[in-house]
């Protein structure tokens, strides 16, 4: 390390590690932002999609709550791997194990599937893709 706050990890590559915080912590911000405007939007859409839950004998929450948030959460990664594609290729495989596993979710918050069910699918995602 050096007296100016420079790491060199190789010879013709030196990182300044304030910068490298700024962009991290600006993109988590973005993340965040983009998360939480989705969550917004994907809230007024949730009923239409009869993706809300009511209250019952087991969940105990006052009203109608919209079952957006894994949506947004999917939909936000997704948005930041395609524009902060720094060369880095997920492969096929992990997109559709990621895609199985969103759809699952969005299939119990809908039909309320067993906790068996959602596990053999989630498992036989991971193990197929």
């Amino acid at each position: 390390m050096t007296v100016t706050g420079e790491h060199t990890l190789h010879a013709e590559c030196s990182i300044h590690w304030g910068c490298v915080l700024f962009v991290w912590i600006t993109n988590c911000l973005a993340a965040l932002t983009v998360s939480a405007l989705l969550i917004v939007i994907l809230q007024r859409l949730a009923p239409a999609f009869a993706l809300v839950d009511y209250p019952d004998r087991r969940k105990r929450h006052d009203g109608v709550v919209p079952l957006c948030g894994g949506i947004a959460i999917f939909t936000t990664f997704i948005a930041i791997v395609f524009f902060q594609n720094d060369g880095v290729t997920l492969p096929l495989n992990f997109w559709a194990g990621l895609l199985i596993t969103l759809l699952v979710g969005v299939i119990d918050d809908r039909n309320e599937l067993s906790a068996l069910k959602r596990l053999a699918a989630q498992l036989g995602s991971a193990w197929r893709c």
